[in-house]
Formats: C-alpha cells, structure tokens, sequence
C-alpha cells in the first residue's frame, strides 16, 4: 500500500462524520416518537406542525447508505478485508438480534420456545425490539454487490454513471410514477388503489431497491466535492437550505394529500415511505452540500461518528427500556423535549458502547474493527 492509499484509509472526512450523526440522530428520533403529530384525531395546528418536521427524517436511512458508498468507493478497496468485514457484519447483526430478544424476554417476563425464538430472529420481531436490524440486512446486501460496483466505478465512470441512472429509474421512477397516475386518479374521481398498492408494495420497494441509487450516489459524488466548494459559500448554502425547505414541504403536501385519501387511522409515514422519494434524495444531495462548511473536529461528533454501529445496535433496546420513564411526562411529548430524550438516547448508547470497548471480549461485539 502505498502513502496516498494509506492516508485515504487513515483520513477522517469531517463531513461524513457530521452526515454521520444527523442520519443516527433522525434514526433515533424515528425509533422514539414521544410526541403526538396524528392530525387526523384531532385537528391541531401544532400536529400538523410536528407532522411537517418529520419530513427531514426521512433523510435518516438513507443517510447511511450514501455515507457507505461515499466512504467505500472513494478509498482502497481490499477484497480480502471487504469479504471479512461482510461476514463480521452478517455475525453482529445476528449476535444482537439474539441479545435483544434475550433482553426483550427478561425485561417483558415473555417465555419463548426454541421455535419462537428462531422465528422473531429471523423476522425481526417481537413489537420492535430488533426489527431495526432490517438495515443491517440491506447493508450486507450492498457489500455482497460491492466488488462489482466498484470494478465497474474503477474501470469507467461514465459506465458507472449510466448505472446509477438506472439505479435511480428503478428505485424512485417506478414509485413516482405510481404515486403520480394515482393522483391524476384522485382528482378526477377515480379511485384506483391497485396504483396506490403497486407504487407501495411493488418487488423494487418491498426489497428497498433505493438503497443501491443512495449507495453509488455517494460513491460518485466525491469527484464533484470539488467543483461544489467552487461555488461561493453564501450561494450553496442559501440555495441547499431553500432546498430543503421546499423538498419537504412538497414531501409534506403530497404525505397530507395521501392520508386523506386513504383508508387508514393514522398519518402517511413520511419518513419510512419518503425514503424512495426525489425530494428525499435531493435533501439528502443538500445535507452533503451544507456538511461541506463543517470543517471542525468536535469529539463528540467525531466519537459518535466513530462508534455509530455500536449506537445503532444498542439504541433500540435503550429505548424500550426507558422510553415508559420519559413518555409519561409532557414535557417530553413536545418536540423540544423528544429532541431532548434522543439526545439522552444517543449518549447513554454511547457509553454503553465505550463501557463494552473497555472489555476484550465485548469490544468485538460493538466494532468491525
């Protein structure tokens, strides 16, 4: 290895590592809603308010796998230590769906047989305590494809190019195009929920194909960091956050519009079912473009940054053990006070995870390292 490739694999990017925490930091508010934003049992201003906000996290997951691609194009590539990190990945995700349904088990005085056991692992069930780990799955998914991708990033990015076009075909067109003839439906009377389910529960969305256009994203944007710090800061920064602004009001008006049309309880999830969506992508393009002007090397950042797996696999068992001690208070059913609780989430999962490196054995179960 050579002394560039050797920097490139030792350099800490700043700027990922803030997109870094932003992406954990929605996942966490996501995984632990306090506040009530359901506009449809009662029809507050400030639930439409709340509801509004929630567009920015849907940005979340797709944060991480534009990072990932960001992070693995753009530096050495060993297949040797891909196809090792693959497998740590696939024995982690396992490892911790088993603690969390030992942890769920205890803490929920719920007795389950060697069946039931194999059967939530597999599913990631029970009620939320692992299903998160979805993610997880997906990731390995994108490194089993890796190799590939990036033979063809590093042989031809006008190939690679052509490839991510198709990627964005594929996971946000056909959606698109669902969700747009249903609408035309809509105005004009005619109800079509077969065009409604497609654009849902289509092969492509059901398997989060999105994650592949997020991930070669990232990979292909690093050669134009360059050209976008060329652009007077004042500009970028002004254009990304008007941006912003208007994606997720367009992702709020079009989350409102489908509640209202369709048969159901509770609100559109905008942030789980914005994923697959163009203003979410391009939110997530300013999210990048903003991290630019992040030249600092805040630790805590940084630290979280660092050890946002072990974040990831914890936080959700941190959840469901205090989330009972916090949601009965209102304070912590506001926005204010939920912002306040993640915050809380975040940094006792980072202990957590310091606590878990300080010992030999566990400090493998928290780290690909």
């Amino acid at each position: 290895m050579n002394n560039k490739e050797m920097t490139l694999n030792s350099e800490r990017w700043n700027y990922i590592d803030l997109m870094e925490f932003f992406a954990l930091f929605f996942v966490i508010m996501y995984h632990a809603t306090l506040y009530n934003y359901n506009f449809l049992s009662d029809n507050k201003t400030i639930y439409y308010i709340r509801y509004f906000t929630r567009a920015i996290m849907s940005t979340c997951v797709p944060l991480f796998f534009f990072c990932n691609g960001y992070l693995l194009f753009n530096r050495p590539f060993d297949l040797q230590k891909h196809i090792i990190k693959t497998i740590k990945i696939i024995l982690l995700t396992a490892l911790w769906g088993i603690i969390g349904l030992i942890i769920f088990s205890v803490y929920t005085h719920t007795s389950l047989n060697l069946h039931d056991f194999i059967y939530n692992l597999i599913t990631l069930n029970p009620l939320g305590w692992i299903n998160h780990l979805w993610f997880m799955g997906i990731l390995v998914l994108l490194y089993i494809f890796a190799p590939l991708l990036v033979k063809i990033f590093k042989s031809s990015v006008r190939n690679f190019k052509i490839l991510l076009f198709i990627f964005f075909i594929i996971g946000f067109g056909i959606k698109a195009v669902g969700y747009t003839v249903y609408a035309i439906g809509i105005a004009n009377n005619q109800n079509m929920p077969e065009i409604m389910q497609f654009a849902e529960h289509n092969i492509f969305r059901m398997t989060q194909f999105y994650a592949f256009p997020y991930f070669t994203l990232g990979g292909i944007v690093f050669h134009c960091k360059n050209a976008i710090l060329k652009i007077k800061p004042l500009y970028r920064n002004l254009v990304s956050v008007l941006l912003i602004i208007a994606n997720c009001c367009m992702l709020y008006l079009m989350a409102v519009f489908f509640t209202n049309h369709t048969a159901t309880a509770e609100p559109w999830d905008i942030v789980w079912c914005g994923y697959d969506t163009v203003f979410t992508l391009l939110n997530v393009c300013c999210i990048f473009v903003l991290s630019l002007n992040y030249n600092h090397k805040f630790k805590l950042i940084k630290n979280i940054s660092i050890n946002t797996l072990g974040i990831f696999f914890i936080h959700n068992i941190v959840i469901r053990i205090t989330i009972d001690k916090f949601v009965c208070h209102a304070f912590f059913q506001t926005l204010i006070g939920n912002i306040i609780y993640v915050l809380f989430v975040m940094l006792l999962s980072l202990v957590i995870v310091f606590l878990l490196g300080k010992i030999p054995i566990l400090r493998k179960t928290i780290s690909l390292r």
